[in-house]
């Protein structure tokens, strides 16, 4: 795939379970609303037609699971995105989020290299195409409810948080995500952790631990049908309010999945979806602020071709882009506008470097 370099920057402008239960689901009642501009359409733009078929999963690897891990019976999943060559061989992996550990990320990994695919056809002719694929680590043969025990401590931590300070708090979250063994109870830390973010956090933060416990799925075996699409609902206003305009567009059609009338019931959600509509369709210049997160990782689905980027420190490995049938790795350069070409579509980028360096991604 071929950048094309501007060397003048555009102008820019910035737009602006029983856990649940005892909850009473308040923390779905949140409803956090931004402002974004509109402008007048551009003129509409062909779509291809084309008979694409995506790979297919010839032969999936076991992956290995890390013997401290197993000995404890600590569970995890890792979330990848990586690329099928023109051969049906997996290539450029990359991490979006996982838990369990590094040791858990170098398995998954391990595994998802040797597995094989049948590559990505279009027109009959064999191309390279990205996917998507979770890896879990279980043990047993069936889903591993929380302990009692858990349960429990999770109960007082839920009362503290009501009165501790967040010092206090974020120190019993963590000594509690320590005793968490199956991916019910990690499950079930994303809930508080939800709620220790909404009182002393950030909206990125919630919006990750939201990510986090629904595990990127729109099933699950702890949740019921009506706690995922609430989860979904929020997840969705915070994407929108936090310029993941992309994403908000892929849980808008999730929850629409799981339910048809949400016109019905969230006049947000749709006022909102028509917003993210225009932008995408009017190419509104927006700035999205963001930082790497603990791992020093940070990915982001381009709403559109044209970007620029600001890191604060230098980062380990050059930028990448992956789109839905191309791949590319580039050097970071703050002053460059960078121009995908047209076709590409459904493209991530991925940074990598120091934790929690701020960055400002342009998009033009």
């Amino acid at each position: 795939m071929t950048f094309y370099a501007i060397s003048n920057r555009a102008k820019r402008r910035t737009s602006i379970g029983s856990v649940l239960t005892s909850l009473n689901l308040a923390l779905y009642a949140l409803v956090i609303l931004g402002t974004v501009g509109t402008s007048a359409a551009d003129d509409a733009v062909d779509v291809e037609v084309s008979t694409f078929i995506p790979p297919k999963l010839l032969e999936l690897k076991t992956p290995i699971y890390p013997d401290a891990a197993l000995q404890e019976e600590i569970e995890a999943w890792v979330y990848l995105h990586f690329m099928v060559d023109a051969e049906g061989k997996v290539t450029d992996i990359n991490v979006i989020d996982s838990i369990g550990g590094v040791e858990f990320e170098t398995s998954a990994i391990a595994a998802l290299r040797e597995s094989t695919y049948a590559p990505a056809t279009e027109g009959g002719v064999p191309v390279s195409a990205s996917r998507v694929f979770k890896t879990k680590f279980e043990v047993g043969s069936s889903p591993r409810e929380a302990t009692s025990e858990f349960m429990s401590q999770m109960g007082k931590l839920l009362i503290n948080a009501m009165q501790e300070s967040p010092s206090v708090i974020r120190t019993e979250l963590e000594e509690l995500r320590t005793q968490a063994r199956s991916l019910h109870e990690f499950s079930l830390l994303d809930t508080i952790e939800f709620i220790y973010y909404r009182r002393w956090g950030t909206l990125e933060g919630q919006l990750q631990v939201l990510r986090r416990g629904l595990a990127y799925e729109s099933t699950s075996s702890f949740l019921s049908d009506d706690d995922i699409a609430k989860s979904l609902q929020i997840m969705f206003l915070f994407e929108v309010d936090l310029k993941y305009y992309q994403d908000a567009l892929s849980t808008y059609k999730k929850l629409k999945r799981l339910r048809p009338d949400l016109d019905d019931i969230c006049d947000a959600c749709e006022a909102y979806h028509t917003k993210v509509l225009e932008i995408k369709q009017d190419r509104i210049p927006f700035t999205k602020t963001a930082k790497l997160d603990e791992a020093g990782r940070w990915n982001y689905a381009l709403l559109w071709s044209e970007f620029s980027i600001e890191l604060e420190k230098p980062i380990a490995k050059d930028l990448r882009v992956r789109c839905e049938r191309e791949s590319v790795t580039f050097k970071y350069e703050p002053d460059r506008l960078y121009s995908l070409p047209y076709s590409s579509r459904d493209c991530i980028l991925f940074v990598e470097g120091t934790p929690n360096t701020p960055i400002r991604l342009h998009q033009l």
